[in-house]
């Protein structure tokens, strides 16, 4: 049977949900699988040595391969998963951030559709759990072609690194993780392997995304900001070539450049995608109304 590699990365989490990540991997139903976790918490966390010893503890008891691979300093998100494809041993790979959970058969449903050998990308429908409320939706993910390059750069219809299993050559092959890109490292790297190879969706759920309260990336305003020029940056030839790739683009940072306080670059964002996409009549006033709003606030 193929070997299939979860890497868990974990950065200032308890041991207890991180546990309940390990615990989501260890009950698949798919026997072959390693676990990896990447711990890039600082060396004073205070619960550090906790999460190593209940991970350690967990290897020895389930009789699944499980690793605790620490790193000394806290290097990112990105450094992490690259830690964790260079330390797997799997042809095929999955990552889970420290506070979702794989379902038991997210393993054993998507493994079958890489058979074709160009497929490097398999993704999922996943739920969507509210922890300060409790409340649960189940969101279905949309198949938009094998190789799906351009609607990616509109959206990142695939979603979190929880949810996809890799074809780790393919991976290794594109550079792995851009470790420069402060948010929407997710969506780059699907960028990039789908630019190359082919992507499947599984007709299954099999991932329980957890949203909370605390600090996160897709809501902090400036790194948003930050990863979302990279993206710009890194494909500009394929987005100014295309008019509605540029006008969605230009659209999505307007919110972010509000949020951070950036008025006169949310209004050149806006006047950008205007002249790309001016017969958007009633979207483009809807931002405009946006960007005036928040300025009249500020007064």
């Amino acid at each position: 049977m193929e070997l299939v590699s979860c890497v868990i990365t974990t950065c200032k989490r308890s041991p207890e949900i991180v546990m309940r990540a390990v615990r989501s991997v260890l009950g698949q139903t798919y026997p072959e699988i390693e676990v990896l976790v990447v711990d890039d918490s600082p060396a004073d966390f205070p619960e550090r040595d906790a999460v190593a010893e209940m991970v350690k503890a967990s290897g020895l008891s389930s009789g699944r391969p499980l690793r605790y691979v620490p790193h000394e300093t806290c290097r990112g998100a990105c450094t992490a998963r690259n830690t964790g494809i260079k330390e797997s041993r799997g042809s095929i790979i999955g990552f889970l951030d420290d506070d979702d959970e794989w379902l038991p058969e997210k393993v054993e449903k998507m493994l079958p559709l890489f058979s074709d050998p160009e497929v490097a990308l398999v993704y999922c429908h996943n739920i969507r759990v509210f922890d300060d409320t409790g409340k649960e939706e189940e969101i279905h993910r949309d198949f938009c072609g094998e190789k799906p390059y351009k609607e990616l750069l509109k959206r990142n219809f695939i979603g979190s690194t929880s949810f996809p299993l890799l074809r780790k050559e393919a991976l290794e092959k594109i550079g792995g993780f851009d470790e420069e890109m402060q948010s929407a490292q997710d969506a780059d790297v699907w960028i990039r392997l789908l630019k190359e190879y082919k992507a499947a969706l599984a007709d299954v759920t099999a991932v329980r995304y957890h949203v909370h309260q605390g600090t996160q990336i897709s809501t902090d305003a400036v790194k948003k900001i930050a990863g979302l020029e990279r993206i710009y940056l890194k494909y500009k030839e394929t987005i100014d070539a295309d008019p509605e790739i540029y006008w969605i683009r230009a659209m999505k940072l307007i919110p972010f450049y509000l949020k951070a306080g950036q008025k006169k670059q949310a209004f050149r964002s806006w006047f950008s995608a205007v002249k790309a996409c001016p017969h958007h009549i009633r979207a483009n006033y809807r931002h405009l109304k946006k960007i005036l709003s928040a300025s009249q606030e500020s007064e």
